[in-house]
């Protein structure tokens, strides 16, 4: 049996797999900037769209969620992140040479 990942499930098709963005030369600190700005976006875009319906502008309650929810769980994903490569750092110091 074969299941096909970019295949149709009902009416909702499935996303395709997404291509690195990433040139093959991009270095760790790159890729880690572009990641933090992106974060940055997703914060920056929610805060906006509150900044909007706080002033009086009649926006979807739907529409505000979803970008709090975005940001919150970028940010959450960001800060899981940089807990591992503590963690990792940390592993490399302890490491007997």
């Amino acid at each position: 049996m074969r299941i096909d990942p970019t295949g149709d499930v009902g009416q909702f098709p499935l996303a395709r797999p997404t291509q690195a963005t990433d040139a093959p030369n991009s270095s760790f600190v790159d890729v880690l900037g572009r990641a933090v700005q992106q974060v940055n976006a997703k914060q920056l875009h929610a805060e906006n769209i509150i900044e909007q319906v706080a002033s009086g502008e009649e926006i979807p309650s739907a529409v505000v969620a979803s970008a709090v929810v975005q940001s919150d769980l970028a940010f959450r994903t960001m800060i899981q992140v940089r807990n591992k490569l503590v963690e990792a750092f940390n592993e490399l110091r302890q490491l007997q040479v």
